[in-house]
């Protein structure tokens, strides 16, 4: 709320360093914050990798995170007949809360009126169990999100050997590099089911994305992060 966006401002302001994740948070936090760009360290987030040794991919869209109005999941449900009339097995799995406000999105309607309601399914929550599973089937992991300070789910899918689905923005790009599929922001929805049915099925596009997946996700180490954070806490705590 306020209150959060103010002391954030303050605290930010005083602060001798600011740690951020991306180059594009960096830029977000000097543009709309005002603190000086050299007072701005990017320090890349680790992930938890997901393990699928044996994995058995199917004709499964997934898409895990909380829902908000910006990570568009109503154009990915509105999308997936379109994807359907390319792969007639396809199927798509939401997994996350609906956190939509301004406008609320009622996803479950939007899922009933698409031709192939029965091919969607909406779950707020799974168990680590049923989300391991869920990454060791999907063969697709579609986030068309607008905006994000970093993005954990795409990365998590790589790492499952999942190819994902993005929209093309600046943070997108930064995070994931090679190693997507990338749509536009004013894209049809025919365009944005046509990246998710090229990357269901086995072929040239799918192997284009993850042969740039280990470059990539090796950035992303939790003990990396740790050591370079430690580092810039050492040197604000020295006045260096």
């Amino acid at each position: 709320g306020l209150r959060r966006r103010l002391l954030t401002t303050w605290s930010s302001r005083k602060a001798r360093t600011v740690i951020t994740d991306t180059a594009f948070s960096a830029g977000e936090i000097a543009t709309r914050v005002g603190v000086p760009a050299d007072r701005i360290r990017v320090v890349p987030l680790g992930i938890t990798r997901v393990s699928t040794k044996d994995a058995a991919r199917e004709p499964l869209v997934l898409y895990v995170g909380s829902i908000f109005e910006r990570r568009r999941v109503d154009r990915l449900i509105t999308a997936f007949d379109d994807v359907i009339a390319r792969v007639p097995d396809a199927r798509l799995e939401i997994v996350g809360e609906n956190r939509t406000r301004r406008p609320h999105l009622d996803l479950e309607a939007l899922r009933q009126r698409t031709a192939h309601p029965d091919r969607i399914a909406l779950r707020s929550y799974v168990d680590d169990a049923t989300l391991a599973a869920l990454y060791g089937r999907a063969s697709v992991f579609a986030f068309l999100s607008e905006y994000e300070g970093f993005g954990f789910t795409p990365l998590e899918a790589l790492s499952a050997g999942i190819p994902p689905v993005l929209l093309d923005t600046p943070v997108a790009r930064e995070t994931c590099g090679e190693a997507a599929r990338y749509v536009d922001w004013s894209a049809p929805d025919a365009a944005i089911a046509g990246a998710i049915a090229d990357l269901l099925e086995p072929g040239a596009a799918r192997t284009a994305v993850l042969e740039h997946a280990p470059a990539v996700l090796e950035q992303y180490d939790w003990s990396r992060t740790a050591h370079a954070t430690l580092g810039i806490l050492e040197e604000a705590a020295s006045g260096r």
